[in-house]
């Protein structure tokens, strides 16, 4: 199960901070994506956590349709995110009926980092790279109880457009997902 701050309408972002930069990941950053990882995996051990994040840098070197890239502020690692197109996942890995497309997976923000915009700005930046590779539509999947990526996906002009036990590799055994969608030309 993975462990998040309960959702509080109240609490409302700022804009995100000065000198903040959006970079693809690299090796110099893997422990503090660790960190950041097991913030909200914490039942997942820190080897376990390293492998996974060095195999996804791995790919960003060797793979055109995965991507990693991380929030820098201050020479330190405060956020990640993830991108893929579908056709890069395997079909035998494939276990639910969904788009074809880019996805957006994989947003998180360091504790002590959080309602200060970055998300926002990780948005915006991951927009700017899938213009520029032509993409018209980015797909995301969430758990429906997590309301805080709920919220956020409709603040950003996502619309749900299915909702399911699972979609593409992803499954929930004890919720729904909640399949969401957005036209990439809709950013300026």
């Amino acid at each position: 199960m993975k462990v998040d701050e309960p959702f509080d309408s109240s609490r409302k972002s700022i804009e995100p901070p000065e000198g903040l930069e959006f970079k693809i990941a690299a090796l110099e950053h893997v422990r503090e994506l660790v960190e950041i990882m097991r913030e909200r995996n914490p039942e997942i051990s820190y080897e376990t956590m390293d492998k996974k994040i060095r195999r996804e840098i791995n790919l960003n070197e060797n793979d055109p349709f995965y991507w990693l890239y991380v929030s820098i502020l201050d020479g330190k690692v405060v956020a990640l995110c993830r991108f893929f197109h579908s056709t890069g996942i395997p079909s035998e890995k494939k276990k639910y009926p969904s788009p074809e497309g880019w996805y957006g997976m994989g947003t998180l923000v360091a504790k002590g980092y959080r309602r200060q915009g970055i998300a926002r700005f990780i948005f915006g930046e991951r927009i700017k790279i899938l213009k520029g590779l032509k993409a018209d539509r980015l797909f995301s999947i969430v758990d429906r109880n997590n309301l805080a990526s709920m919220r956020m996906h409709q603040k950003f002009g996502f619309r749900e457009i299915a909702l399911g036990k699972g979609f593409l590799h992803l499954s929930f055994e004890e919720t729904e997902g909640v399949l969401f969608e957005v036209k990439v030309s809709d950013y300026a």
